[in-house]
This record gives C-alpha cells, structure tokens and sequence, in this order.
C-alpha cells in the first residue's frame, strides 16, 4: 500500500512538472511570435545607376527626316542620389511588408540633332525633371538578417520634350510635349539587415510611363536653283515613351 502510494506521488509530481514545462514553453513561444511581429521605421538614402530612355515615335516625312530615322529610342545613363522612407511590418519568422516612398530630382536631359537642308535643323530635347514612387515591398527571410523582397505600386514622372525647329541657329517654330505621368515601378532587391537598425541592401527598379503625342505643322523655305523659294509645311507628329531603370545601393537606419 505505502509502495503504491508513493508510486502514484511519484507520477503525480511528474505530471505537475511536465504541465508546468509545457506551459513556460507555450509562453516563450508566444513571446517569441509576439515580438517578432513588430513595426519598422526607416530613412534610407541610397546611389543608383540610372538608365534613361525615350522612345520616339515621329509620323513626319520627305525633307524633315532626310537625316533621321523617324523611330529610335535615346538614353543616357548617369548617377543619382535618391533618399527614402520606409515604413514595414515583419510577419512572424519569414515574411515582411512594407511600404517604400522614394524621391528623385533628376533634372536630366537626353539631346539630338538633325540637319535638313540649306541651315535648316531640327533640334531635339527630352528631360526628365523629377519622379516619385510608392512601392510595396514584400519579403521573406532566407536566413537571420538576411531577406530577399519584390518592389511594386505606382510611379509619377515630370517630364517634357522639345522640338525646335531651327534657321542657322535661331529658332523659328516648337513643338513641345510636357507631362506629369503616372506609371509602374516594378522590382527585386536584396536586404542584410545589422543589429535591427542598419539595414544595407542592393535593388533593381525598372520604371515604364504612359507614352504621350503632340502634332504641330513646321515650315521651310528652300532657295531654288532657277531663283525664287520654295516653301513646304507639314504636320510634324511625335510619340514620347518614357522610362527608366535603376540599379540602387541604399543604407537606411531603422529608428
């Protein structure tokens, strides 16, 4: 009876000592989950290797593209500094979203020129003066302090292109195309992330806007070999696609 007894103490403090084990694991489990679900706030700067295009598409003919190819894309490839705010929230041990807004005053311009005929020229110009972006940034973590994520949402470009329409140098008429486009930026970068405050990383970004025409009738005037001038209007129409690609290194401080 006594041997019993304390045979089924014996069980008894296990059991208490097994329940009171399983509880205090449950709890830092919890503890662990609840902490890691936490909000960032993040000022970031970072330098990028921009590449800028516009596509252009001209429905113009005879002397005005006697020396130009009526569809061609133009570049220019530059670098930039771009700050940025980031706002996220880590979701458990693997997955993170988060909102980025970043800012660009590019003030950059792509030129070209084209000689027609007798100190005719027709000169252009594409700028891209500013860009805004609100990506979304979904991520998962591959390893501690180390995630992987995409970059999507809307982009807004100001922008604008010239055509002069030029004798010896002066300019005798325009054409000029000026928007304030709203595009997609879509994306895939790379984050390390150091003592949960210093946070480096290395993304892709390419950037497509809304093309955009504008038409304007232009006219020459040609000297003849008999005397006399010979004067010829057309409507010189244009086609801007713009966009960009980027390729950042940013650092951003998590407060």
């Amino acid at each position: 009876m006594i041997k019993l007894v304390f045979t089924g103490m014996l069980l008894l403090a296990s059991y208490s000592q097994a329940v009171s084990l399983h509880a205090k694991t449950r709890d830092q489990k919890n503890s662990a989950n609840t902490s890691s679900n936490q909000w960032r706030l993040g000022l970031g700067i970072g330098v990028e290797f921009h590449d800028l295009e516009a596509k252009v598409n001209d429905n113009i003919s005879t002397v005005f593209t006697s020396h130009e190819d009526s569809t061609r894309s133009r570049t220019k490839k530059f670098i930039h500094v771009a700050p940025a705010i980031e706002l996220g929230l880590s979701m458990g041990r693997d997955f993170y979203l988060g909102m980025l807004l970043a800012g660009r005053y590019l003030d950059k311009s792509i030129k070209s020129k084209a000689g027609l005929e007798q100190g005719w020229h027709l000169s252009r110009k594409f700028q891209m003066d500013y860009s805004f972006d609100l990506l979304a940034k979904p991520g998962y973590e591959l390893a501690p302090n180390v995630m992987i994520y995409g970059l999507i949402g809307p982009s807004i470009a100001k922008w604008s292109d010239d055509t002069d329409l030029l004798l010896n140098g002066t300019r005798t008429n325009n054409l000029k195309i000026s928007e304030t486009s709203l595009g997609l930026g879509v994306g895939l970068g790379f984050e390390y992330l150091v003592q949960k405050k210093y946070a480096f990383s290395v993304d892709y970004i390419y950037h497509a806007y809304k093309s955009e025409s504008g038409s304007k009738q232009m006219t020459i005037q040609l000297q003849q070999p008999i005397g006399g001038l010979q004067t010829i209007t057309e409507n010189v129409s244009r086609k801007i696609e713009p966009s960009y690609a980027t390729v950042g290194f940013r650092f951003t401080y998590f407060l």
